[in-house]
């Protein structure tokens, strides 16, 4: 068996992202933030995990939530966008709240390229949130 010894590493967060950490923490019976990291760490690999594209025709589905005031990633999405404007099947804009903008993209395509795609989309600084749902569209 592996022995699992644990190394410590440190991070960066926004007062604000920390202290709805703290107030979720207790909420969900978490006894401390390594327990919550570690946690959230393991889900994420796991979603990467299962999110890699297999090859073959793919369709997916992307969400991305960023701050109005930031006006670059909407720019910058634009541009990603329109680089890969042959796996776009559509796409919508649209405002949350005074403060949140919400863009959902369709992607469809080789999954090497939406791959690609996402890869490109999740390069950008900034976004409050990224997720995707991606499909096999070779058994239909």
């Amino acid at each position: 068996m592996k022995s699992m010894v644990n190394v410590v590493i440190s991070i960066s967060l926004e007062q604000e992202l920390l202290d709805k950490l703290e107030k979720l923490m207790k909420r969900h019976g978490y006894s401390n933030r390594s327990e919550v990291f570690r946690d959230a760490i393991r889900r994420f690999v796991s979603e990467l995990e299962s999110a890699e594209i297999e090859s073959g025709r793919v369709l997916s589905v992307i969400t991305v939530v960023y701050e109005s005031t930031e006006e670059r990633i909407g720019k910058r999405l634009n541009v990603i966008r329109q680089r890969f404007k042959h796996l776009v099947s559509g796409d919508f804009h649209m405002h949350l709240d005074e403060g949140l903008c919400t863009e959902i993209i369709i992607a469809k395509g080789k999954g090497e390229e939406v791959a690609e795609f996402l890869t490109s989309i999740r390069g950008i600084r900034g976004m409050l949130s990224l997720r995707h749902v991606t499909l096999s569209l070779e058994e239909f």
